[in-house]
């Protein structure tokens, strides 16, 4: 009979002992398992997630991290919005005239010319034109060109103008589809980013920090990319095609991009993210109505906004990132709809000015027609001054490889240099939110794991390899108190043959039996575990796990072991290596039974 069977029988013999012995055991490995495992899938995601092809985000001055998840992962509460004009100090002149044509100030100005020219043509027609017409439309010309160049549309903006920016996308949040978060975009927002360049790293990491050593006479940084001619080594790599450099991809399960205007649905597309499209089975073709502010689970039925649907145009293939949980809508239907618009005048100013002629106008108004329904029948555009935005996403150029612009970027909109770039128009809406903050996405996630996430990991961690000790204790004591009852059996088989080697073998494939079953009940209860929050996991923290995933190589625990290997391989061979271990004291002491004053017991 071979020493597994009969370790095998002995266990089976102790049954209720060795199944609270498993538990114990197999308790201690779920925990561990579970701990570093949901950790490690949950570190992995947000660090990859991270890379998401832009640098910086500018949004509105408060919380760093509450920005990031907010912008990256589309987690937490909505962060205060900023002034549209923001974005328009990232942006070209062609954009920058395009948007300003659309505000107040501008039409008003329009209007006040249309009536200067107006009167000069009727004084043409009475007679009494020559010089004094002449000199008028000169004058009326001068004017025009003036006023309109003060507002900066046939201008570059702040940042663009120095060669600063690669791209800037806004986008806006606070709605929501079903359950899951509306981003407002551009068809802009769907472009390849790229996560690498071709350049190489010619500065060889030469780049200023915060900004420092950038700055003008004015106290604005600047960048001079010749400044850095000569600096650092040639590339050394052979250069990518753009088909081969690291990039994020937004690739179609069915369908395409949502535009910016389409003649078949005019501004009122949506894509859909993978999750968003699986679980609401919404396709190519349906329509989507979103709640705001709260999701339909929080009552959003009672603020949805009615009269207005989304037509999906397109569905994301499924890619393992927060997009996968995401409805994003087109920017201008989004800005639009009802409860999105600043207010041109306080509740107190449009309270003090109201007649109740203009009252009773109104409420007809809205009974006949909704606002997003009366732009959308005239093609009309939000005016600029009544848009906000949450944040804009910006990559900064690159110098051969290197986002040398960043820094100086991050520090001037900290200082508040976008503020100026709200002064052109006489119509801002009251209480407007003018503070902008930049940062980087990628820090803030590092500072959260460090900060916050690492500590409770590690307390974590210490709590649940003392449980595994605990559990092997456990062995230890329900072998050893079993031995007294197991002398008389030792005595026997040594009577029948059996030596001293052969009952320390016996008595430690014992113990080892035992943390094997716990090791193996306790791995696959704990993936199962992690399975099951899976969907607890996604929603607080945005990443998908699920029974395969491993746990994080064992070097980011402890970083002198050189493998790149998952801490898994490295923990359950050593909780094994613990239960021979703990086996070895019964097993000593089964050694040494005296055969002739057990025998006869």
């Amino acid at each position: 009979m071979s020493v597994f069977w009969i370790a095998w029988k002995s266990i089976k013999h102790r049954g209720f002992a060795s199944v609270l012995t498993i538990a114990s055991m197999t308790l201690g490995v779920m925990l561990v398992v579970s701990v570093l495992t949901i950790h490690g899938v949950v570190k992995r995601s947000f660090s990859n997630n991270g890379e998401v092809g832009y640098d910086l985000i500018i949004g509105a001055k408060g919380g760093n991290l509450q920005l990031a998840l907010n912008s990256v992962y589309y987690l937490s509460q909505p962060v205060e919005t900023i002034p549209y004009e923001y974005l328009m100090a990232f942006k070209d002149q062609s954009f920058r005239e395009k948007e300003i044509r659309h505000s107040i100030h501008y039409k008003a100005h329009r209007s006040r010319v249309s009536i200067l020219e107006a009167n000069r043509a009727h004084h043409e027609l009475m007679g009494l034109g020559g010089p004094a017409g002449l000199a008028s439309e000169l004058t009326l010309d001068a004017y025009d060109q003036k006023y309109t160049a003060a507002t900066g549309m046939f201008d570059d903006g702040l940042f663009e103008a120095m060669n600063y920016v690669d791209f800037a996308i806004p986008i806006l949040l606070g709605d929501y589809f079903d359950e899951f978060r509306v981003v407002a975009t551009t068809s802009d927002f769907f472009d390849d980013r790229l996560l690498e360049f071709p350049e190489g790293d010619g500065l060889n990491g030469l780049v200023p920090e915060d900004g420092d050593g950038f700055e003008d006479d004015d106290g604005f940084a600047e960048f001079n990319s010749d400044e850095f001619d000569g600096f650092g080594d040639e590339p050394t790599s052979e250069v990518k095609s753009y088909e081969e450099l690291q990039k994020v991809r937004f690739e179609f399960a069915e369908g395409r991009a949502l535009e910016d205007y389409s003649e078949t649905n005019q501004h009122y597309e949506c894509v859909l993210g993978y999750r968003v499209a699986k679980e609401t089975k919404k396709g190519i073709g349906d329509t989507i109505k979103i709640t705001h502010g709260v999701p339909a689970s929080e009552g959003g039925d009672a603020a949805l906004h009615a009269g207005t649907s989304y037509i999906v145009v397109g569905v994301l293939k499924q890619m393992n990132r927060p997009e996968d949980r995401v409805a994003f809508v087109n920017m201008e239907g989004f800005f639009v709809m009802n409860d999105h618009a600043n207010e041109m005048m306080t509740d107190t100013e449009r309270d003090a000015t109201a007649t109740d002629e203009d009252v009773q106008r109104d409420e007809e108004s809205r009974k006949a027609k909704t606002f997003a329904e009366q732009l959308a029948e005239n093609r009309l555009r939000l005016p600029l001054e009544q848009r906000r935005i949450s944040c804009v996403l910006l990559a900064s150029a690159t110098d051969r490889g290197l986002s040398v612009c960043s820094p100086a970027i991050h520090k001037n909109v900290n200082k508040g240099y976008l503020d100026k770039t709200t002064d052109w128009t006489d119509y801002p809406p009251p209480r407007l939110q003018k503070a902008a903050s930049a940062i980087f996405p990628i820090a803030e996630i590092d500072q959260l794991f460090v900060f916050i996430v690492t500590p409770i990991q590690t307390v974590l961690l210490i709590l649940t390899f003392m449980i595994c000790v605990v559990s092997g204790i456990s062995i230890l004591v329900s072998i050893y108190n079993s031995m007294s009852d197991r002398r008389h059996e030792i005595a026997v088989m040594r009577a029948l043959g059996a030596n001293q080697a052969n009952v320390f073998t016996i008595i430690l494939v014992e113990s080892s039996m035992l943390g094997l079953f716990g090791l193996g009940l306790g791995w696959i209860l704990g993936h199962g575990l992690i399975a099951l929050s899976s969907p607890y996991v996604d929603s607080y923290a945005g990443v998908s796990v699920g029974f395969f995933d491993l746990a994080s190589p064992i070097n980011e625990y402890l970083a002198f072991i050189p493998f790149n290997i998952s801490a898994e391989f490295f923990l359950l061979p050593g909780i094994l290596i613990l239960t021979v271990l703990v086996g070895l004291v019964p097993a000593v002491s089964a050694y040494r039974t005296d055969v002739s004053q057990n025998l006869g017991k």
